[in-house]
């Protein structure tokens, strides 16, 4: 009896594999952009929805999402820390533009669907969709009206933000200067992102294996300890597990629940989608840094896979990663408080 769960676990693991990544050659066989990422989470997504078992263990989602926290760690080098000293303002109009989303985003699904005042809220945050379903069921809201439009919002922008960034260049990184080489330089980078990946968890940041690699690995290339570029293989593998993880939230909604929700979800998805957007291409216009890394920074997708997007298509990923970064904190210590506001009246 104790071995049935497990092996029906890794079961459920083996087959989102197999579809994540049918999915994912279909698309990169398509030329469409991120076509890993995309390919894998529509098609797991299509496939958890027609009522099969979908979904990855922890113990192979934090694999993936280490592989590409130490990958977004890699373009943190001192040639983007040099062009950093605009930031500040960058980030201080995302925050604006973060409480204007969820302002708006709240009024939205309050008056167009109807939804109890914890439940718009919590529905309304534009990032830290594991967060907020935790919320939902501490608070007694309705979880699946929260899941639904947090989900639609996630994987519409994640569908959507590349294949507006068809034209977006593709320049090859240039490795730098770097005092170490070869194997000690795996070692030192292996060492610095498991060390992380450690004090992430000690601290209880959000998914330490993503944030805390990212640190680590970012360390040790800013101060040019190492200059280091992981396998295509290696990252491609992790990308379309990442797909596969965001496919895998439709499983055990219901197509009827869906569906019912789909014109509210997407109401709210363009208006968050458009104040962000609009937000961040005016701001990255501005401060020199570009239209598209602006439009991938201030987009109200999922962290890792907004980030992920940003090193995949080679934009900005430091400036991409520092902003949804800031934001998931903001809306991590700013949205368990309100939400128990509104729940106490």
């Amino acid at each position: 009896m104790t071995d049935t769960a497990p092996s029906a676990s890794y079961q459920k693991a083996a087959f989102t594999a197999v579809v994540a990544t049918v999915g994912a050659v279909l698309f990169m066989a398509l030329e469409i952009p991120a076509g890993p990422i995309l390919g894998a989470m529509i098609l797991v997504a299509i496939v958890a929805l027609a009522g099969f078992p979908t979904g990855f263990p922890p113990v192979v989602r934090a694999p993936q999402l280490a592989i590409m926290g130490i990958v977004a760690g890699t373009t943190i080098t001192p040639a983007t820390v040099a062009v950093a000293a605009a930031w500040p303002l960058s980030i201080v109009a995302l925050l604006l533009s973060t409480i204007l989303m969820q302002a708006t985003g709240y009024m939205v699904l309050r008056r167009l669907g109807t939804f109890d005042p914890v439940t718009a809220f919590l529905a309304a945050a534009p990032g830290s969709l594991s967060a907020v379903l935790v919320l939902a069921e501490e608070q007694s809201a309705d979880v699946p009206r929260v899941a639904i439009p947090q989900t639609i919002r996630v994987s519409g922008i994640v569908a959507l933000t590349p294949l507006l960034l068809t034209h977006a260049p593709t320049p090859v990184w240039a490795d730098g200067p770097a005092m170490l080489h070869g194997s000690p330089a795996w070692a030192v980078l292996v060492a610095a992102s498991s060390a992380g990946w450690l004090l992430a968890r000690w601290l209880r940041w959000p998914l330490p294996p993503f944030l805390g690699c990212l640190v680590g690995s970012g360390i040790v290339h800013v101060l040019g300890i190492v200059s280091l570029r992981l396998p295509y293989m290696v990252v491609m593998i992790a990308l379309i597990g990442l797909g596969g993880v965001i496919g895998s939230r439709f499983s055990g909604l219901r197509p009827k629940d869906v569906v019912a929700l789909i014109p509210v979800s997407f109401a709210l998805m363009a208006t968050t989608a458009a104040i962000g957007g609009t937000t961040g291409v005016v701001v990255g216009h501005l401060l020199g840094i570009g239209a598209l890394p602006g439009l991938l920074a201030f987009a109200p997708g999922s962290m890792e896979m907004m980030i992920s997007i940003a090193v995949t298509l080679h934009i900005q990923p430091a400036y991409v990663a520092a902003h949804h970064i800031t934001r998931t904190l903001l809306l991590l210590s700013a949205v368990p408080i309100l939400s128990r506001k509104l729940y106490r009246r």
